[in-house]
């Protein structure tokens, strides 16, 4: 996406987000299954957006905000990722290289 700013509120069954860049992305809604792919100093906030289950990486400077009520994949590489985690009886793997994990 580049330097783009995506904002809006969506229902899919499987959503994939590729932020790259300086982007910025906001969404809210619902998914069973989403991706959240974080380049760069992107910044990712998907808070406000229900998953079932969510795949999560992160790399560079990215930021990605997550709400999952499933199974959750993280892999977070390279100078300071960062991810917030808003879980409810989830199962987590979490796969750290330098990065912070925070879990709210």
């Amino acid at each position: 996406m580049g330097g783009a700013r995506l904002k809006g509120d969506i229902q899919a069954n499987n959503l994939v987000v590729n932020a790259d860049g300086a982007s910025f992305v906001t969404l809210t809604g619902a998914a069973p299954q989403i991706e959240v792919n974080a380049n760069g100093a992107s910044n990712a906030d998907l808070s406000g957006l229900v998953a079932a289950n969510a795949g999560v990486n992160a790399d560079g400077a990215s930021t990605i905000s997550v709400l999952v009520n499933g199974v959750l994949n993280v892999s977070a590489k390279v100078h300071l990722p960062s991810i917030t985690l808003a879980m409810q009886k989830s199962a987590c793997n979490l796969v750290s290289e330098g990065s912070t994990l925070e879990q709210k």
